[in-house]
């Protein structure tokens, strides 16, 4: 009797958490692939950066920095558009608040580790990078 009770709402909460998984693997994969994009549009200024006496260490911090950046005004945004649109599922969640801090944490926690880590890989390439080669092929 509670089983079919409870059916119809556990659907929609398993449904809900697919989504929400599949939105946040989609969210990772694009930021990764545009933060790694980003950071190897910006080889030239690596390069010239080398060439004028950088060291591969303030090149990285550089590239870093800039991330840190993006990931800051991206999880202020996201967090504002998300909270607009905390309305439409508060009918869906049962004793769970819709402004959830473990959940809001734990998403821009795990983004936020994708960003990094794409932007780490570019930013180790960017500071190694020969300038010589990088300048001719542009």
């Amino acid at each position: 009797m509670l089983t079919t009770l409870t059916a119809q709402p556990r659907f929609t909460a398993s449904l809900l958490t697919a989504f929400a998984a599949l939105a946040l693997l989609l969210a990772a994969a694009g930021l990764y692939s545009v933060a790694s994009y980003l950071v190897a549009q910006r080889s030239r200024d690596s390069a010239v950066r080398v060439a004028l006496g950088a060291s591969p260490r303030d090149v990285a911090g550089h590239v870093v920095g800039e991330a840190t950046r993006w990931i800051i005004s991206g999880a202020v945004a996201g967090s504002v558009l998300g909270w607009m649109g905390t309305r439409a599922l508060q009918s869906q969640l049962y004793q769970v608040q819709v402004l959830d801090p473990w959940s809001w944490m734990g998403a821009l926690l795990a983004l936020a580790v994708v960003l990094v880590i794409a932007v780490f890989r570019p930013a180790y390439r960017a500071a190694h990078v020969d300038p010589v080669a990088a300048l001719r092929s542009e």
